[in-house]
């Protein structure tokens, strides 16, 4: 996992210019339309517009009460060569990376249908992060492209009226996972079953030292930790 990591970590640029918000401006998206490749904005406690990343810029929360509000989700656009990073960062409005690199420090990730998306052309690292789904039917990560993350948290949502999300969902890509912890919603009604921790529709999943669970429910059936709907093993090492 280490050696997935550091091209990541270390690829962002050396800061040209630093942008604060406040101070410069007063939202990120106005930081964003005039930052360039390896800027770093810097970003007080407070509540902002969504907005969407299309280079290699660090966003870096200077507070623990960094948020972004529900809304579009945050989107990551990020041309090759670049890589865009975020740090200490409240995305209640969701993530998607739907182009090129983007890396997440000790953020928080919630949305509308997965709390953090990457898509087929995507890659995403996560440390020290959660991606905990609340309302709905929803996962905590839907992955299409690649995602590695380490000593992070993937929950899904608790639903009333139809199934809840699974803790992470793999449709194609891969995924590598180090120190995670996986839920699957719970059930509350008898008609639908709780969900998995980790479903894997196509494509690959390693985990190590991970712990994967189910959803729970006292009136209908219960999730399972990892469920594989394709030939291909999933691959776990002191994982529960």
């Amino acid at each position: 996992m280490r050696w997935l990591l550091l091209p990541f970590l270390a690829a962002v640029a050396p800061a040209q210019t630093v942008w604060t918000v406040p101070g410069m401006f007063r939202q990120i998206h106005q930081a964003l339309a005039v930052a360039q490749p390896g800027d770093v904005i810097e970003v007080a406690n407070g509540n902002y517009q969504p907005f969407a990343v299309t280079q290699g810029v660090t966003i870096r929360g200077t507070g623990t009460a960094v948020s972004v509000a529900l809304g579009s989700p945050v989107t990551f656009d990020v041309p090759a060569g670049q890589q865009a990073y975020a740090f200490q960062i409240q995305l209640y409005s969701g993530a998607q990376v739907l182009r090129g690199s983007a890396a997440f420090e000790r953020c928080r990730f919630d949305g509308p249908t997965a709390a953090l998306e990457v898509d087929t052309a995507g890659q995403a690292v996560l440390v020290q992060s959660f991606a905990t789904a609340s309302l709905g039917r929803q996962h905590g990560a839907l992955v299409r492209g690649h995602l590695a993350a380490v000593n992070s948290t993937f929950d899904g949502s608790l639903s009333w009226v139809a199934q809840g999300g699974h803790g992470l969902v793999v449709d194609g890509g891969s995924v590598q996972l180090a120190q995670c912890r996986l839920r699957g919603g719970g059930a509350v009604l008898p008609a639908h079953p709780a969900s998995d921790g980790l479903l894997v529709l196509a494509g690959h999943a390693w985990l190590s030292d991970c712990d994967v669970q189910g959803g729970t429910s006292q009136v209908s059936a219960s999730g399972v930790g990892v469920h594989n709907q394709t030939t291909t093993p999933v691959l776990a090492t002191r994982t529960n």
